[in-house]
């Protein structure tokens, strides 16, 4: 590296990664209490929920919009175990599933 280089790195690429990161702690946070927030208001009990980094599911285009896509495990009002995935919209309170074995 010349001399030159060292302060493009440090003053450029590391406050560029910090941006990166502050943004992405915040919207998946975000989504976390959509998520939960959303699940209660349609009278779940969430057991689990699985972040996906990976596209997959029926919210697989998804993942390319960075919105937040979670496989979940949660217990409805009659105690029934319900599997699926859910998508939590950018920003907003704002989410969507779809239950395995529903019909579309």
């Amino acid at each position: 590296m010349t001399a030159l280089s060292v302060p493009v790195v440090v003053f450029l690429l590391v406050p560029l990664a910090g941006m990166v990161t502050w943004y992405n702690v915040v919207r998946l946070g975000r989504a976390r209490q959509t998520l939960r927030r959303w699940l209660r208001e349609r009278g779940f009990a969430l057991v689990s929920a699985r972040l996906c980094w990976w596209p997959a599911g029926p919210f697989r285009l998804a993942i390319a919009r960075h919105q937040a896509v979670y496989r979940v495990e949660a217990r409805d009002l009659a105690g029934s175990l319900v599997r699926g995935w859910v998508c939590c919209a950018n920003f907003s309170d704002d989410a969507e599933a779809a239950w395995d074995g529903a019909d579309s």
